[in-house]
């Protein structure tokens, strides 16, 4: 469009007959591509957005990523050049990751990298030149962890193998049959009771016909405890529930 453009104002320019002092038709069109020598110079042609003007305007300059990350941090445009590589990676990165989780995965994650940071600063100050980069101090007498930081290292730490924290997590035992599975309601039970979790006890009770609010009021939790105090009359650390 600009080549176009620019053969046209010069065949009006010369075709184009006048008395002296008289300004030709075509001075206007090629004034206009005098002053915007390239058609990408003035964004507004382009882009329905400040947004979208601004960054390409960075890009021209291959600092439209820069622009975004100084801008989020400093509030400033004119600084993309000041901006660390690996800052501007990172920035991104992190970008990234938040757009496509909740808003409580949000907040996990920033308790994670507040966690990661603290980790590293008492390992800083707590370290010696004799001691491993990721033990501390010997005279506490614990174990340095360190932060897994390749996806091989994250899977075995946390997700798959012998030792991965979520192959170790205690949960009731699921029995496979041909076309289904199954949890024996004793494990759920001996789980709840294990993490310490209320339940709903039945202790003694004077059932009545009335309204009830919880399963420990009905009429078959009331027989229950009957049988459950004549096999165990004395016995204080059986619970029916």
């Amino acid at each position: 469009m600009h080549r176009r453009r620019y053969h046209q104002a010069r065949q009006v320019s010369e075709n184009n007959t006048q008395s002296p002092g008289k300004k030709s038709v075509a001075e206007p069109i090629i004034k206009a591509m005098k002053d915007t020598k390239n058609i990408t110079e003035n964004l507004d042609l382009m882009f329905a957005t400040k947004e979208c003007n601004t960054y390409f305007q960075e890009e021209k300059k291959g600092l439209g990523k820069n622009y975004l990350v100084a801008y989020s941090h400093f509030h400033l445009k004119d600084i993309s050049s000041r901006v660390d590589a690996e800052d501007v990676d990172l920035d991104l990165k992190m970008s990234y990751l938040v757009s496509q989780i909740t808003h409580n995965q949000r907040s996990l994650f920033m308790d994670i990298i507040d966690c990661v940071i603290k980790k590293e600063r008492n390992n800083s100050t707590n370290l010696c030149t004799e001691c491993n980069l990721y033990t501390r101090t010997k005279m506490k007498n614990i174990y340095g962890t360190d932060v897994p930081r390749t996806t091989k290292a994250m899977r075995k730490r946390y997700l798959e193998g012998k030792y991965a924290i979520n192959t170790n997590i205690p949960i009731p035992k699921i029995y496979e049959l041909e076309n289904h599975a199954y949890i024996s309601p004793i494990d759920v039970i001996r789980d709840i009771m294990g993490h310490g979790l209320p339940v709903d006890e039945i202790r003694a009770t004077n059932y009545t016909t009335q309204q009830i609010s919880k399963i420990s009021e009905s009429q078959r939790a009331a027989e229950i405890y009957k049988k459950f105090i004549q096999r165990f009359p004395d016995d204080s650390s059986v619970r029916a529930i």
